[in-house]
């Protein structure tokens, strides 16, 4: 490549993309990390503990279910 078009490509690169400006955020993101760390912890509702306990249960009950269970994956 010649030395214009290099200034070229240089110069299309600026025009597609200016400067970004201020690059910091507005506030400070640490107290808020904090907080949804230390905040209430995730509850699971109990219909999804059944269905954790129904489903090996339904594996004893009917040993081919493992294959479909298998084929469903």
């Amino acid at each position: 490549m010649k030395q214009s078009d290099d200034q070229r490509i240089r110069d299309l690169l600026k025009r597609t993309f200016p400067p970004l400006g201020d690059v910091e955020p507005g506030r400070e993101l640490w107290p808020q990390l904090r907080r949804r760390m230390e905040g209430p912890v995730l509850r699971v509702p109990w219909f999804d503990w059944a269905v954790v306990a129904l489903l090996p249960a339904w594996c004893v009950a009917f040993p081919k279910a493992v294959l479909f269970l298998v084929y469903q994956m």
